[in-house]
C-alpha cells in the first residue's frame, strides 16, 4: 500500500498526488506529427480559417469570371512579388520582437515567483533557532505579507482580462484595503508597490519580535529578495505600459491585408489549373495571416487564452510552498492559522461591526466629507467611481461562503492608517 501523509488542508494525499497540480499550458508531443497538425487547443486555425476561405473564394470568383465570362481582372505579378518581400520582412520582424518580449515577460514573472518563495524559505532558515510565540507570529506575518503581495501582483497582471481591481484581492484585510484605497485609489499598478513597503516593514520588525534578531547581513539578504521582486514587477509593468509600437503594427497589418487580398488577382494570371490556384492561395493566406495572429497571441500573455501564462497557477504553487515552509518549522496549527488569515477569516468580526453601523445616507455623507478632507491634505485619493459603487449598496454583504467577497465595499475613515500599528 502506498505510504500516506497529511498536510494542513486536512485531507490525505498519496506521494503520487503531490504533483497533481499542473500549470495550465498548451501541451503537445513534438514527435507526434499528426497530433501537432490536427490539435485545435492553442491553435490559430479557428481565427485564420475565415481569411483562408474568403481569399480562396475570391480566387475562384476571379478565375470563374476570366474563364467563362471573359472578364479579366488580373494583373502582372512583378510588383506583387516586390511587395511580398516587404510583407515578409514586416511580419517576421513583428513576430521576432513579440517573441522577445514574451520571453522577457516570462523571465520576470518566474523571478517574481522565485523571490516570494525564497524569501519565506530563507526567513524560516534564518530563524529556525527561535521557536517562541513572537517568532512564530513574525514568520506568519512575513509569510502572509508575501502571499498578499504575490496575489495582488497577479490581480494587476490579469486586470485586462478579468477586470478585477487590485484592492479587491481576496487575501487583503480590511485595513489593507483601506490603505490601498486611501493611498492609490484605483491605480492598480501602484498597489503592489505599497504592499512592498508593508513587506519591508514586516522584515524590519524582527528586532522587536525575535529574541536574538537576525544578523544585519541576513536581514539585507531578505530585503534583497523583496528588491528583486519589485524590480521584476516594475519590468512587467514596463512591458505592459509600452506595448508593441503601433505604427509598426499598423504598417504590417495594412500591407498584409492588401497583399493577401490582391494575391488572387496576380495568381490567376500565372496559373491555369484551378485546384493548384486554390491550394496555393489557401496555404499562403494561412502562413502570413497565421504569423500575424501568433504575434497577437504573444502581445498579451496575461489573459485567459490557451497559450497565455498560467499566472494564477504559478502563484498557487508558490503559496503551497510557503505553507509547507511554515508547516515545517511551526507545525500544522501554524500552517492552518496562516491559511485562515490569508482567506480572510479574521475579518468576519469586523464585517459584523460594519453591518451594524449608521444608516446608509449618513454613511455616504461621512465618506464624501472624509474624501474631501483627504484630497485637501494630499494624503491620497479615491475615484468617484468608488463612491458611486458604495451608493449602489445599502449595506455590506455578510455572505462569506468560506471566502471574502471580492466586491466588498469599505467605509474610509478619516484616520485611515497606511501602516496599522496592530500589524507592525
Amino acid at each position: 500500500m502506498a505510504r500516506r501523509f497529511r498536510f494542513n488542508v486536512g485531507r490525505e494525499l498519496t506521494p503520487e498526488a503531490v504533483s497533481e497540480r499542473k500549470i495550465k499550458a498548451t501541451r503537445y508531443i513534438s514527435e507526434d506529427h499528426w497530433m501537432v497538425l490536427t490539435q485545435m487547443a492553442g491553435s490559430v486555425w479557428p481565427r485564420v480559417l475565415p481569411f483562408c476561405i474568403a481569399s480562396t473564394f475570391l480566387t475562384y470568383l476571379i478565375y470563374y469570371l476570366r474563364r467563362y465570362h471573359d472578364i479579366d481582372l488580373t494583373f502582372n505579378d512583378k510588383g506583387h512579388s516586390f511587395m511580398s518581400m516587404l510583407v515578409s520582412f514586416l511580419i517576421v520582424t513583428r513576430s521576432t520582437i513579440a517573441y522577445t518580449r514574451l520571453m522577457e515577460a516570462n523571465t520576470k514573472l518566474i523571478n517574481c515567483m522565485r523571490c516570494c518563495r525564497e524569501l519565506v524559505q530563507h526567513a524560516v532558515a534564518f530563524t529556525r533557532h527561535e521557536s517562541d510565540i513572537a517568532a512564530r507570529k513574525w514568520r506568519s506575518q512575513l509569510a502572509r505579507r508575501t502571499i498578499v503581495l504575490l496575489q495582488t501582483s497577479v490581480a494587476v497582471l490579469e486586470y485586462q482580462s478579468k477586470g478585477v481591481d487590485a484592492w479587491k484581492t481576496l487575501e487583503l484585510k480590511l485595513d489593507e484595503k483601506k490603505a490601498l484605497l486611501a493611498a492609490v485609489g484605483k491605480s492598480n499598478e501602484r498597489a503592489p508597490i505599497l504592499l512592498t513597503l508593508f513587506l519591508r516593514s514586516s522584515i524590519a520588525t524582527h528586532t522587536e519580535q525575535l529574541v536574538k534578531g537576525i544578523h544585519v547581513n541576513k536581514e539585507l539578504y531578505l530585503l534583497n529578495f523583496v528588491s528583486d521582486m519589485s524590480k521584476s514587477y516594475h519590468g512587467l509593468m514596463k512591458l505592459s505600459a509600452t506595448p508593441f509600437p503601433f505604427p509598426l503594427v499598423q504598417m504590417a497589418r495594412t500591407f498584409l491585408f492588401f497583399w493577401i487580398f490582391s494575391l488572387p488577382f496576380a495568381l490567376v494570371a500565372q496559373y491555369e489549373s484551378m485546384p493548384a490556384l486554390l491550394v496555393i492561395n489557401f496555404i499562403l493566406t494561412y502562413g502570413f495571416v497565421g504569423l500575424e495572429y501568433v504575434s497577437i497571441e504573444m502581445d498579451d500573455p496575461f489573459g485567459d487564452d490557451p497559450c497565455d501564462f498560467d499566472v494564477h497557477g504559478l502563484a498557487l504553487g508558490v503559496i503551497d510552498d510557503i505553507y509547507i515552509a511554515i508547516y515545517d518549522i511551526d507545525g500544522k496549527d501554524a500552517a492552518d492559522a496562516l491559511k485562515q488569515s490569508v482567506h480572510g477569516d479574521d475579518d468576519k468580526e469586523e464585517i459584523v461591526k460594519i453591518k451594524s453601523r449608521r444608516k446608509f445616507a449618513s454613511d455616504i455623507d461621512i465618506m464624501k466629507q472624509s474624501l474631501a478632507r483627504k484630497s485637501s491634505f494630499g494624503i491620497g485619493r479615491i475615484l468617484s467611481e468608488e463612491v458611486d459603487l458604495y451608493e449602489e449598496h445599502e449595506d455590506v454583504e455578510m455572505g462569506y461562503n468560506n471566502q471574502r467577497p471580492s466586491n466588498l465595499n469599505i467605509e474610509i475613515e478619516e484616520q485611515t492608517p497606511l501602516l496599522g500599528e496592530e500589524n507592525y
